[in-house]
């Protein structure tokens, strides 16, 4: 699911994101015949929209209900206010973790496993890189029914088993890569420091890279 927040958030999280942003890249409304049109990544975009409390977004707890009220309504933009005390609480230095951990976690069913996608900052150990918020995107792609390619940038991805029985997914392996000519290209091969011993796989936020994944189950 893509979610919008607007007006304010989506300035923030289109544009300050993307270094390479232009005119034509950032949100903006264009007239198309006796109407107008908002255009967002190029494309027009059909709001169906929500709004939440002035005040809702203060606590991210109570912004997991809302999250998950969102889901369940299949919006894809929020009104959400932003509290200019807490983005820059001093003058000059500004602070958007608000924003960036606003919503922690996605769950996504993908064969026999669970995927849940946590925003990095979500996790103590991940580095803050100063001056940048890091995107926070991505894609799954199954290639068998144990192994999985993850791009993105700003992830946590731990795993989980689908079934209902006790069953536990664990890492078999892990390592981090590229695509050349259509071919993969196996690069660092993730020990338990880049796992956590294990636990996740971490797709650093100041950078955008592809890891693949063998997951195994037992009991």
């Amino acid at each position: 699911m893509c979610l919008y927040f607007f007006v304010i958030y989506i300035v923030s999280l289109t544009a300050q994101s993307n270094n390479n942003c232009n005119k034509k890249n950032i949100p903006h409304l264009k007239r198309q015949g006796s109407t107008m049109q908002l255009v967002v990544n190029g494309k027009p975009l059909l709001m169906l929209a929500g709004e939440t409390g002035n005040s809702s977004a203060s606590d991210l707890k109570y912004m997991d209900i809302i999250w998950a009220k969102i889901v369940k309504m299949h919006l894809n933009t929020l009104v959400v206010p932003v509290y200019w005390d807490l983005i820059e609480p001093k003058e000059g230095t500004f602070n958007f973790t608000l924003v960036d951990i606003a919503r922690q976690i996605e769950k996504i069913k993908l064969g026999d496993y669970v995927f849940s996608v946590h925003h990095e900052y979500s996790w103590p150990y991940a580095p803050k890189t100063e001056g940048k918020n890091p995107r926070y995107c991505g894609m799954i792609i199954m290639i068998s029914p144990n192994e999985y390619y993850i791009a993105g940038r700003g992830m946590i991805v731990t795993f989980e088993s689908a079934a209902k029985d006790g069953t536990i997914a664990g890492i078999g392996s892990m390592e981090e890569g590229q695509f050349i000519n259509g071919k993969w290209i196996p690069g660092l091969h993730m020990n338990g420091d880049q796992s956590h011993q294990g636990r996740h796989m971490d797709l650093p936020g100041n950078t955008f890279s592809i890891q693949k994944v063998l997951l195994y189950k037992y009991k």
